[in-house]
C-alpha cells in the first residue's frame, strides 16, 4: 500500500505537484476487495458477491417499488470481516450490508424516481436468525463469488467534482500514465474514492437529493447549482463493484455500479438512504 509520502514523490517526479497538492486535502481510506473466483460453497453470513443472499427469515425480499419485479442480489458484506480493514472506523463493526440492483429496470441515478431500482440493506441481529434465501425465479442469479480485503490510501480523481485544478493536455497525459502505472485504479472497494467511467458522482447525488435531473448537461446550469454545490462535500462514496466476468455481473459496457451516502448518514447508520449511480462506456 502506497503511503501519501510515495505518492507525493510519484506526483512531483512528474511535474503534478501542485494536483496533488490540492488532492491530498481529500486523501480518504478505502477498503479494497478483490474477487476469489467461483465458490459454491455459501457459508451463512459470508462475505460474497452474487448467489443467494442470507437473510432474516421474517423479510420479504425486496422489490422495485414501481414495477413490484423482485430486485436482484449484488453483495453481502460481512462487517465484522471489513473491520480490520476499515482505518477511520466509519462502518459498524459487525452485522451484515447487502445490496440489492434492478437488472432489468437499468435505472442510471439520473433522477430522483430512480431510487426504485436499488436498495442497501443493514442487518445487525443474531446470525441464528439468517437463512440462505434463494433468488426469485425468473431474475438473474449471479455467480457467487467469495471475496479478499486491504487497504489502499484514495485520492480523489482528475475528473472528481472535488477537484478544481485543472491540466494542460500535456499534463492530463502524464496524470493518466501515472494513475496506470501505480495501479491506483481499482474494480471493486469499500468508502475511500470513486473510480470514474464519466464524471465525478458527487455534485450529481447532491443535485438528484433536490429534485434536479441530471441526466443532461442542463442539470449542471440550474439557477441553484452555486447554492446546492457545497453539498457535494457531504457525500461519500458506500461501495464500488465493476462489472466482472467471475459473477457475470455486466453494468451496461463493462461499466461499474456506485453507491453513495452522505457522511451524517453513514454515521448514522441509516444505510438505506444511500443513492445508487451507474455509470458505463
Amino acid at each position: 500500500m502506497y503511503t501519501l509520502q510515495d505518492l507525493k514523490i510519484a506526483f512531483e517526479n512528474v511535474g503534478l505537484t501542485k494536483l496533488f497538492e490540492e488532492m491530498q486535502h481529500y486523501a480518504k481510506n478505502s477498503i479494497v476487495i478483490e474477487l476469489n473466483g467461483e465458490s459454491d460453497e455459501q457459508v451463512i453470513g459470508a462475505s460474497r458477491f452474487g448467489g443467494d443472499p442470507d437473510l432474516p427469515a421474517e423479510l420479504e425480499w425486496f422489490n422495485n417499488e414501481e414495477s413490484g419485479a423482485p430486485l436482484n442480489f449484488v453483495a453481502q458484506l460481512n462487517c465484522a470481516d471489513l473491520t480490520p480493514f476499515d482505518q477511520d472506523n466509519k462502518l459498524p463493526t459487525h452485522g451484515i450490508l447487502y445490496f440489492f440492483y434492478d437488472v432489468d429496470a437499468f435505472l442510471w441515478g439520473f433522477d430522483q424516481k430512480d431510487y426504485v431500482g436499488s436498495r442497501v440493506y443493514f442487518y445487525d441481529g443474531s446470525f441464528e436468525n439468517l437463512e440462505t434465501r434463494p433468488c426469485p425465479a425468473g431474475i438473474k442469479r449471479f455467480t457467487p463469488c467469495t471475496l479478499t480485503f486491504s487497504n489502499q490510501i484514495d485520492l480523489p480523481e482528475y475528473s472528481s467534482q472535488l477537484i478544481q485544478t485543472t491540466l494542460s493536455d500535456d499534463e492530463y497525459e502524464r496524470y493518466l500514465d501515472l494513475q496506470e502505472s501505480l495501479e491506483l485504479v481499482v474494480d471493486n472497494k469499500l468508502l475511500g474514492h470513486s473510480n470514474n467511467i464519466q464524471n465525478g458522482m458527487e455534485l450529481q447525488c447532491e443535485l438528484v437529493r433536490h429534485g434536479i435531473y441530471c441526466g443532461s448537461s442542463a442539470a449542471y446550469h440550474d439557477p441553484r447549482v452555486p447554492e446546492l454545490a457545497p453539498g457535494r462535500l457531504d457525500w461519500q462514496l458506500l461501495f464500488q463493484i465493476a462489472s466482472n466476468e467471475e459473477t457475470d455481473m455486466k453494468w451496461g459496457d463493462d461499466g461499474n455500479l456506485y453507491f453513495w451516502i452522505r457522511a451524517e448518514d453513514l454515521k448514522a447508520g441509516r444505510f438505506d438512504y444511500a443513492w445508487q449511480i451507474l455509470q458505463s462506456y
